[in-house]
């Protein structure tokens, strides 16, 4: 015998879908309930999983940019000084909001794009800067 996980009943395996029963206590004789947990419990697992699963799937995209994040972040050249020599890019988000970052002349395009990968309001992971 076992408990079935969604219904909490002890479940009897038999011929036909599994039979779920428990012991109640009404003015004060016991008496067996029973009811078919199979169809019923199977697809409020089957729910529980697929939730679990998109739960899961959403906390590891989460992660991944996180990291992605901080490892962009380590690539970052040091900040430059404004003047001959260096350029401030200017990168307008789709929250509405700006990052600004200067930039020496020697620094590539994927150094800018390393310093959108490593802002806090980047939570995705295609995009394309356009100028």
């Amino acid at each position: 015998m076992r408990v079935c996980s969604v219904c909490e009943y002890a479940c009897v395996r038999s011929k036909t879908p599994d039979i779920a029963a428990r012991v109640e206590i009404s003015s004060g004789e016991p008496r067996i309930v029973f009811h078919v947990c199979a169809g019923v419990c199977a697809r409020v697992s089957q729910r529980r999983a697929a939730q679990e699963a998109a739960e899961r799937k959403v906390r590891e995209r989460e992660e991944a940019i996180a990291n992605r994040r901080q490892v962009k972040l380590r690539l970052l050249p040091p900040v430059a000084e404004p003047g001959p020599g260096s350029a401030v890019v200017r990168v307008r988000l789709p929250d509405g909001s700006n990052a600004q970052r200067c930039f020496a002349a020697t620094c590539t395009v994927a150094n800018i794009f390393d310093f959108v990968d490593s802002l806090d309001s980047t939570n995705y992971w295609k995009y394309s800067l356009v100028s």
